[in-house]
């Protein structure tokens, strides 16, 4: 985008209505003077857009757009890049959810490594291997 300022005052919001650290009197008043600006600068580009037919942010042409044969490979299993932990037994607790989401949650740790599950075996002596029962 061509406007830092309008995504400073997106990110500024966004910080200040979901931040807990930032209560009070000060952050409701900052969170409102950001709103204010950012009315003033969605107005100042609509008008300019109602003026002159350009959108002052063409996200269109300043993007590299590729087609999707470009930017995603034929095929892809994390099978075959090692990171996939072991299937895991969730019986008795029936608990499907949690075994899905914490298996993602390895497979994400090990990829943020940059290790296959037999690396990190070899490093920490022992497999990945988050709680799904303290998860549920």
């Amino acid at each position: 985008m061509k406007n830092p300022r309008l995504i400073l005052a997106v990110m500024l919001i966004t910080a200040l209505t979901s931040s807990s650290a930032l209560a009070g009197a000060t952050a409701e008043s900052e969170a409102e003077d950001a709103l204010t600006y950012l009315g003033r600068e969605l107005e100042t580009t609509a008008k300019h857009l109602i003026q002159t037919g350009e959108d002052t942010d063409d996200v269109y042409t300043e993007t590299n757009w590729k087609s999707v044969a470009d930017t995603f490979p034929e095929k892809f299993d994390l099978r075959t890049r090692g990171t996939v932990t072991p299937v895991k037994n969730q019986n008795p607790w029936n608990t499907c959810w949690s075994f899905a989401d914490i298996a993602s949650s390895e497979t994400s740790i090990l990829n943020s490594l940059g290790m296959t599950t037999e690396q990190y075996r070899e490093k920490f002596g022992e497999d990945l291997n988050l709680s799904e029962k303290h998860l549920s």
